[in-house]
């Protein structure tokens, strides 16, 4: 305890009430967009204005399922802004976005750190698997925070799609 104390003299650390309520809040945000998901296309404007609403924005800041949906959805934005044919909407749920943006950024993060070119070839198989486009996974490693060199990231995701021509969209 004398610890927290003296951590709590130059950090504010929320108490445990106002967790809880970012915690349902977040919650019940998310059951509200897994409803307008399941609904399909016609929801679509919905998703995009709930998504970008400043309740939501001020949330991601609290609540990381809230943050990774929130980058998933924005990514979705930009897909069918660009034209993609099949968006990451499509997923139909918000457990569904949080897997697949975990599963990609932990892939992408092993093809950033250089790890043997397998890992290179398991983040194609799963981009092709899941159907995510290169418009997607460009915003993804654009948003996160989870991959340090973007730029350097993005290159790479670029050769890649080079060397496996059509293979993403």
């Amino acid at each position: 305890m004398m610890l927290y104390k003296q951590v709590e003299r130059y950090v504010k650390i929320p108490e445990r009430d106002t967790i809880e309520k970012i915690n349902r809040r977040a919650e019940e945000l998310l059951e509200q967009l897994d409803v307008l998901l399941a609904r399909g296309e016609a929801s679509r404007e919905e998703v995009f204005s709930l998504v970008g609403s400043g309740e939501f924005r001020d949330l991601s800041a609290r609540n990381r399922l809230v943050h990774e949906v929130r980058l998933m959805v924005n990514a979705a934005q930009v897909e069918w802004e660009q034209g993609v044919e099949r968006t990451l909407l499509e997923t139909g749920s918000t457990e569904k976005l949080i897997a697949i943006y975990r599963e990609l950024c932990l892939l992408l993060r092993r093809v950033e750190t250089g790890l043997p070119e397998e890992y290179g070839m398991e983040l194609t198989a799963f981009l092709q698997r899941e159907r995510i486009s290169t418009v997607a996974v460009l915003c993804i490693i654009q948003g996160t925070e989870l991959i340090y060199n973007k730029d350097s990231m993005i290159e790479k995701v670029m050769r890649m799609m080079e060397d496996r021509a059509g293979w993403m969209d």
